[in-house]
């Protein structure tokens, strides 16, 4: 198969899987559909360039006076390979279940914070999701119970580590947050479905980067992205590190 025969197919199926964004019957050109999926669909988001750049060469390779896919010019093996590359990503992004399904540790609010300090010192782990009677209340980090320790630096030589509730702990208003008694304390996680791709997950850590907001330091998954079901899985920004070569 030619090349051009290539990247008009996946030209073709990228169109058609844009046309789910649309709610208009009559022909949309492709320029407009991915200015509407750029809103609301972070894979499109993410590669958004890439399909203006595809949309122009398409209008470049074609003679659209004679047949709409009938090429005039081959377009370079890297082009076809990056296209389809993109088609697939459309088509079938990767979802954070099963790419970060693990089993977490969890605390109860009645823990104490030895029972963390206990698990960094075996895990190195850094993000701890807390429930009471089975219900989130909250992620604590190793960032806040520095921020305890801060607090309480006076009193360290005769605290007794076994005896700090995590819920007291979670209770402590980071440095920041004090700046802002005005304004509703923001969340340190956020609650994504099994279905969420990484597209959006990378999104969701990128916006809140660039905003004034405190930063998203998890992002925790379970079936619907309701706090109240079980927990499937956990994203740290750390851990999109590794994926960032290949998307």
């Amino acid at each position: 198969m030619k090349n051009s025969d290539r990247f008009l197919a996946a030209f073709n199926s990228i169109e058609i899987a844009l046309r789910k964004y649309s709610d208009e019957d009559t022909f949309v050109p492709f320029s407009r559909l991915i200015q509407k999926a750029f809103k609301s669909e972070a894979v499109i988001n993410r590669y958004y360039n890439d399909l203006k750049e595809f949309s122009e060469l398409r209008n470049a390779i074609v003679h659209n006076t004679i047949d709409v896919n009938a090429a005039i010019a081959e377009p370079h093996d890297f082009v076809v390979e990056r296209i389809e590359f993109i088609e697939n990503e459309i088509k079938q992004p990767k979802r954070v279940i099963p790419l970060f399904e693990k089993t977490v540790i969890k605390f109860k609010s009645d823990d104490t914070i030895i029972d963390i300090l206990n698990t960094i010192n075996e895990h190195d782990f850094s993000k701890f999701p807390v429930y009471e009677n089975k219900k989130f209340i909250g992620l604590l980090t190793k960032k806040e119970i520095v921020n305890w320790m801060a607090k309480h630096v006076q009193d360290l030589p005769s605290i007794s580590y076994d005896k700090i509730l995590l819920k007291d702990v979670l209770s402590i208003e980071p440095p920041e947050e004090k700046k802002k008694k005005h304004k509703k304390k923001q969340s340190n996680h956020i609650f994504v479905s099994k279905h969420a791709t990484i597209y959006d997950v990378k999104d969701i850590f990128r916006k809140t980067d660039n905003s004034n907001s405190p930063r998203v330091e998890a992002i925790l998954i379970t079936e619907h992205g309701n706090p109240s079901e079980a927990l499937l899985g956990i994203i740290t920004p750390w851990d999109l590190i590794d994926l960032d070569d290949k998307i």
